[in-house]
This record gives structure tokens, C-alpha cells and sequence, in this order.
């Protein structure tokens, strides 16, 4: 940063290992291309978007691929996918890979804390209507306490 920041807002998000279904509200936030080609933003983006099933998930896929845009497998149980409700022109593009996915209070109704349950992998970029692929931090939990507590780390449940 070019100045310190002197802000008393910031704080550290808690890693949620629950099971994300379908139909959840989720918030991705990134610093991806605003369009393909396009510029990098100059202020971090904030997308709230729908899970969808495995099988709506699933057909979106196919119906990219049949348009020509080639695509590994979706695998359920590693990967979380998601679509902003007007479907093309809303969604992740080049840059935001590795970004947050997370549940934020006030778009789910209640007054738990913001937490992340998964990270931004791949797409059909940039937002042309077809599913967003995240990994869920669910399926890494043992993995991530493990590596987490070797630095000293405790998650809490």
C-alpha cells in the first residue's frame, strides 16, 4: 500500500468449513478484469451471487462447451458453483482466481460473522452466463487446520 491504512473496519475473515448447498447467497469480491479485453479495476469488486446444484451446474457447463468453450470436468464435491442471477454480463473474469467466496450476514439474514467458504478457480471468462467454479474450503478442511497449526494457527469450529 502507498499509505498506511487508518482504519479501525478491517479485520481477519474465519475460514467456514460448513457444506455449502444450492440456492445460497454468496459474495465474491476480486480484483478481476472488469471485461475481456478490459481494464483492471481500480477498487476492489463485490458480486453477490446464487450456488447452484450439482446438475444445474453440471448443464451449464455442457451448454459452454457446446458453444465452443472447452472445460475440465466439475467435480461436486471439490468445486462450488455459482451464477449471478441475471446470468451473462454479472460473473468472475482474469484476475479474480484465488479471490474470496464468502457468506456475508446481511444478505443471508442473520448476525453471524463474514466468513469464507471457498476460493475463486475457473470460469468461462468473463461473464457470459455460464457457471463460476470455486473450490470449497470444506473439502480441504483437514488439510488446512493441519498446515495452518504447524505455523501455530488455531481455527476455531
Amino acid at each position: 500500500m502507498a499509505e498506511p491504512l487508518n482504519d479501525s473496519r478491517p479485520s481477519i475473515i474465519k475460514l467456514d468449513f460448513k457444506w455449502i448447498g444450492d440456492g445460497e447467497k454468496v459474495t465474491v469480491a476480486g480484483w478481476g478484469l472488469l471485461e475481456d479485453p478490459g481494464a483492471i479495476p481500480d477498487r476492489l469488486q463485490r458480486l453477490d451471487v446464487s450456488t447452484m446444484g450439482p446438475k444445474e451446474c453440471e448443464e451449464g457447463v455442457k451448454e459452454a462447451n457446446l458453444q465452443n468453450r472447452p472445460s475440465p470436468p466439475v467435480n461436486s464435491s471439490v468445486e462450488l458453483c455459482t451464477m449471478h442471477k441475471k446470468g451473462a454480463g454479472q460473473g468472475m473474469c482474469h484476475g479474480d482466481s484465488g479471490s474470496a467466496v464468502m457468506l456475508i450476514p446481511e444478505l443471508r439474514g442473520n448476525d453471524k460473522e463474514i466468513s469464507i467458504v471457498g476460493i475463486v478457480s475457473w470460469g468461462f471468462p468473463c461473464a457470459l452466463g455460464h457457471p463460476d467454479m470455486h473450490t470449497r474450503l470444506s473439502t480441504y478442511e483437514t488439510w488446512l487446520r493441519l498446515l495452518l497449526a504447524t505455523d501455530g494457527v488455531d481455527i476455531e469450529e
